[in-house]
């Protein structure tokens, strides 16, 4: 799915890649397609994506959606094209139903300016929004986009094997970090690192359990347990705090058998946490 959010008047790179990705014969032939669809209004995003979320839910589609435009320039979102701000946040959460029908199967490639920014919009107490996420780290020229993007996709339409795909991505700049990519897996990891380091340092320890003592003072007029007990609570707590953030991220509920696609113990997390 191409969701074109490119401006009339201006070189239109979706389109173009609509054209090249139906030349090739291979494609639709195993069961590939592609569709575009124009994005010139806040209305348009929500009803192509529902659209998405009914294919997922009567066909079984499994989407990969490819979002061009120009990004917003401190990085929070894109626009349509006819001018309307959207936010990651807003676009986060028009995925996330599609992402939980197809049992977290979605991939977001961000052909916008700073496209890599959706990821500020993730968060592990959500469901994973997407498998995976592609997206340049900074403006990228009309030529560019072209370019990086259609070798991209001709090499996973002639492939199948996304690491190849990346390759292509990335074979035409030096630059190593223009393009980012994550993993519903990784960015888990990641996120938990910085949940480590915000609030489970030692003085982030004591500090979380000076306040919540006054706040049970206010509440009950007396002191139930000192800051002591109050921070062995709230360590004995984490590992079951992992458990249910990581639950319901992976949506262990609606996909048991997620646990097994994305293993990962609170061990391991802490361990990754340090490395």
């Amino acid at each position: 799915m191409i969701l074109d959010a490119i401006p009339e008047g201006e070189m239109n790179t979706a389109r173009r890649l609509e054209q090249e990705l139906n030349d090739l014969e291979y494609g639709p032939a195993e069961g590939l397609m592609t569709q575009r669809l124009q994005i010139k209004t806040p209305i348009d995003l929500q009803e192509a994506l529902q659209a998405v979320l009914r294919s997922a839910k009567e066909d079984g589609l499994i989407p990969w959606i490819h979002l061009e435009g120009h990004g917003l320039d401190d990085e929070s979102g894109f626009v349509t094209s006819s001018g309307y701000p959207i936010s990651w946040e807003t676009l986060k959460n028009l995925l996330i139903p599609i992402n939980v029908e197809t049992k977290l199967n979605v991939m977001l490639i961000c052909a916008t300016c700073y496209g890599a920014s959706f990821v500020s919009a993730m968060g592990i107490t959500d469901r994973a929004p997407l498998l995976g996420l592609i997206g340049p780290t900074r403006e990228l020229t009309a030529g560019e986009v072209e370019l990086d993007f259609t070798a991209f996709y001709r090499s996973f339409f002639e492939n199948r094997e996304l690491g190849e795909a990346l390759d292509s991505l990335m074979a035409r700049s030096s630059e190593t970090d223009l393009y980012y990519g994550t993993t519903a897996r990784q960015y888990f990891l990641q996120v938990w690192r910085g949940y480590k380091d915000k609030f489970c340092t030692e003085r982030a320890i004591d500090s979380r359990a000076r306040k919540l003592r006054k706040r049970l003072k206010r509440q009950h007029g007396f002191f139930l347990a000192s800051v002591g007990r109050i921070k062995r609570d709230l360590r004995s707590k984490e590992p079951e705090l992992f458990e249910k953030y990581s639950s319901n991220y992976f949506m262990h509920d609606v996909a048991p058998e997620n646990s097994g696609r994305f293993p990962i113990t609170y061990s391991e997390a802490n361990r990754a946490a340090v490395a």
